[in-house]
């Protein structure tokens, strides 16, 4: 039996960033639907501010939704944090 070898673990909102600064267009397309359907924690400002420069550089003005889901998510995780 082969063994997996397991990379460090970072958090999401971590891994996200990296994934977005690399991605092609049908892995965006990918990343956006699973970005949508996470709870994100913290640093929604990088994730908006990663996935809006590659998204320029790959579909122009084109961003699938994906800034307005996580100021969204955003406000969510502020107010729980405010209760």
């Amino acid at each position: 039996m082969s063994k997996v070898q397991v990379q460090s673990d970072h958090p999401f909102h971590e891994t996200i960033v990296d994934a977005i600064q690399e991605a092609t267009s049908t892995e965006l397309h990918c990343l956006a639907r699973l970005i949508k359907r996470t709870t994100i924690l913290k640093d929604h400002d990088r994730i908006i501010a990663a996935w809006e420069e590659r998204c320029k550089s790959v579909f122009g003005p084109e961003d699938l939704g994906v800034p307005a889901t996580v100021r969204a998510k955003k406000e969510k995780a502020l107010s729980r944090i405010n209760d």
